[in-house]
């Protein structure tokens, strides 16, 4: 009972947003693809990136957008980052920030791809069982192995959206 909501008094929807923090600057990104309200953090002076589950050992998106998530992922490329922080899993560092972008591009457009050929040739859900996360480009040890149960739940939610479509 002495628990009330507050609205937050500054919003922002599309983009981004600059704020001064300690005399640094922070900037506000949307990022959706995970969830549409994602927000990821760039403390400018310091070349961090908080990534939010923007980056994470395996992208997920049972609950969200493919295409926004890439979309995400490919703004990355102009940001000069120094280190990575991850939503789940090891900070990546700058050497490392390309590649790891561009192994969850891999992997999204390889689940589509694969989500795809199972339902062009008439395979039930069951085949989607086939399609394991190292066909698709990634490893099943981060996260102590739960890496795999959330890319069972990518494959499964594509499938649905894909046989909606």
């Amino acid at each position: 009972a002495d628990v009330s909501i507050r609205l937050p008094d500054i919003t922002f929807s599309d983009g981004e947003m600059g704020l001064q923090l300690g005399g640094r600057v922070v900037r506000l990104i949307h990022a959706p693809g995970h969830t549409r309200d994602s927000v990821m953090i760039y403390v400018e002076d310091d070349r961090v990136l908080f990534a939010s589950d923007v980056v994470m050992p395996v992208p997920s998106i049972a609950d969200g957008d493919t295409e926004a998530f890439k979309s995400s992922l490919r703004a990355l490329a102009g940001l000069p980052i120094e280190n990575l922080v991850q939503g789940h899993g090891e900070v990546i560092l700058r050497g490392e920030v390309d590649e790891v972008i561009a192994a969850s591009l891999n992997y999204l457009e390889a689940i589509e791809a694969k989500t795809r050929a199972v339902i062009e040739g008439g395979k039930g859900r069951k085949a989607l069982h086939r399609i394991t996360i190292e066909s698709c480009g990634l490893s099943r040890i981060p996260l102590n192995g739960l890496v795999q149960y959330i890319h069972q739940a990518n494959v499964n939610a594509l499938y649905d959206h894909l046989s909606r479509a």
